[in-house]
């Protein structure tokens, strides 16, 4: 009997020792996805403060070409950042049926605030970046039509005092000309450049929804924090939107002041054709 005994004490000990393989390997996993998106977290974060500090430059004598390329690359690798997160998180979640413990629960609790509050952060910087870029653009299409009502007046002084009277017509037909192409290329860049700017915005609220439901998922019995998260996406997808609508009402500013330039350019040509035929006459 007692040999019988010790057989099936013998033939239970593989079994004991797999199911310990096995929640040793849960336990590895579960930690490894945990310091994965606790590092993602923390890059999330830097980012943002690097995001934030670009766009405090915007529209100032370090504002160019270099500094808009550095924060349109931050912003895609904070995103694509995000977009890996999302993918801890869905793997994450699969394995809290498994995880009982309220040490392991709580952790799941804050890592889901945190990145969370980090990727909030994101969007605002987002936000921020478009609004600052729109009231530049503005600014920069303003100042363009100062300038070329400046060269517009300065040309037709040049005309009227050194050039032949049957030349003048011809050349401020041809520099206007030049003018107004130039014009119609600066503003379908700045159109493509807010295009770029709401596609992102978008893109950014879409992935945010996305990453919410897995959050969802992994803490949903936590109806408060998550109804508290819920608060804050709507909130941002809302100063998102209005973002997209202002960028909207700036691309029908710069074309009305494109058709205003046009029109005061014809002006110029028509008022300088009128003098031009009575000297000529």
């Amino acid at each position: 009997m007692s040999f019988d005994n010790f057989d099936l004490q013998a033939r239970a000990t593989p079994a004991g020792s797999m199911r310990g393989n096995e929640q040793s390997r849960h336990s590895d996993s579960w930690e490894s996805l945990r310091d994965s998106i606790n590092l993602q977290i923390f890059k999330v974060n830097s980012n943002v403060q690097g995001m934030n500090r670009l766009i405090d430059k915007i529209g100032t004598v370090n504002d160019g070409v270099a500094l808009r390329k550095s924060l349109a690359n931050l912003t895609d690798s904070t995103r694509k950042m995000i977009e890996w997160s999302g993918r801890d998180i869905q793997r994450w979640a699969a394995l809290v049926p498994e995880t009982t413990s309220g040490e392991d629960r709580s952790t799941q609790q804050k890592v889901a605030k945190e990145i969370s509050t980090a990727i909030l952060s994101f969007q605002r910087a987002q936000k921020l970046s478009a609004e600052k870029l729109k009231h530049q653009v503005v600014k920069e299409e303003q100042k363009l039509a100062g300038k070329i009502a400046s060269d517009g007046q300065g040309l037709e002084d040049e005309y009227l005092e050194d050039e032949p009277a049957e030349h003048q017509q011809q050349h401020l037909q041809r520099r206007q000309q030049m003018t107004t192409s130039a014009t119609a290329a600066f503003q379908e860049s700045m159109i493509a450049e807010r295009e770029s700017e709401i596609q992102e915005i978008e893109t950014g609220i879409h992935e945010l929804n996305d990453i919410f439901h897995d959050l969802n998922k992994l803490v949903g019995e936590q109806g408060d924090m998550i109804d508290n998260i819920e608060s804050n996406v709507l909130s941002v997808e809302a100063d998102t939107r209005s973002a997209g609508d202002e960028l909207n009402v700036a691309h029908e500013y710069q074309r009305r002041a494109g058709r205003r330039m046009i029109c005061l350019l014809l002006v110029m040509v028509i008022v300088i054709t009128i003098v031009l035929l009575a000297i000529l006459s």
